[in-house]
């Protein structure tokens, strides 16, 4: 079983997706899985149907949501479009859905996606000066009615708390019902590393003004108990959101592979082989 993994490929920056599509098709794999961060919400519906164009009707399209996907709009709405990709084009499949439990790729081995957020519980998050475009871009992370900083960065760290603590909600759902099934290994897919170690950011790892932006530690300390109570299963997290690649070994039974990319040049992240 080959999966063709790609992440953080942005598609609002690419004239024809549907090339790229055809790139990934060339690698000739079982399946195609992409980690978020695909276009924008007023556009993600087109995108994701001309990169089909290019991969085929019959590759399974994997895919789960950044927070770019919600630029121009809202969590809900990307998240709301998402789910209604399956019913346009049978092969693109969101394993971000709550609905969504999860793919056997080959005999034990079990596939499941949350979208993730960062939960802006690494790091300093009340004394960060970074400015997210997300600030200001998606519905759920605009703070009004103030112009305060003290307020503004109190509301954007509730609000990221919040979404990150839906996904990690979500996962954890996902994973006891995985888990009831016996696998010998979970690929748990995600946008947000869930580790401040997993941050990459450049040659080194993010500081502490963007940690809170970078990771997820809610799912991190989720996968940290499931992992620790169950020593017997493989659980390797796929994820992107940093641009920088690396991979970090969380434990013996806990590795985090975070894919690399670059804006304009969405390109094959690896090749994974079950």
């Amino acid at each position: 079983m080959r999966v063709c993994w790609t992440t953080d490929i942005h598609l609002n920056f690419v004239p024809f997706p549907a090339l790229f599509g055809k790139e990934l098709a060339g690698e000739k794999a079982d399946g195609v899985l992409i980690t978020g961060d695909i276009s924008e919400c007023h556009r993600l519906s087109r995108d994701l149907l001309s990169l089909r164009e290019g991969i085929g009707t019959k590759t399974p399209i994997w895919f789960l949501l950044g927070n770019h996907d919600a630029y121009q709009g809202s969590v809900m709405q990307a998240k709301s479009i998402a789910n209604k990709m399956n019913a346009i084009a049978s092969n693109l499949i969101y394993i971000g859905s709550e609905e969504h439990k999860g793919v056997e790729l080959v005999e034990g081995t079990w596939l499941i996606g949350v979208d993730g957020w960062y939960s802006a519980t690494a790091g300093t998050p009340f004394e960060s000066n970074v400015q997210m475009s997300d600030f200001s871009l998606i519905s759920e992370m605009l703070v009004t009615g103030t112009r305060d900083p003290r307020d503004l960065t109190a509301g954007r760290v509730a609000a990221a708390r919040r979404l990150a603590s839906d996904e990690a909600d979500i996962a954890k759902t996902k994973l006891a019902a995985i888990l009831r099934k016996k696998p010998k290994r979970v690929v748990l897919a995600t946008h947000v590393p869930p580790y401040a170690q997993a941050s990459f950011h450049m040659k080194g790892l993010s500081d502490d003004q963007w940690l809170p932006w970078f990771t997820n530690t809610l799912l991190g300390d989720l996968l940290d108990k499931v992992a620790a109570a169950h020593p017997e299963v493989l659980f390797d997290v796929v994820c992107g959101h940093m641009h920088t690649g690396g991979v970090y070994h969380r434990a013996e039974n806990v590795s985090v592979t975070v894919g690399a990319a670059r804006y304009a040049v969405p390109a094959i992240t690896a090749m994974l082989e079950f």
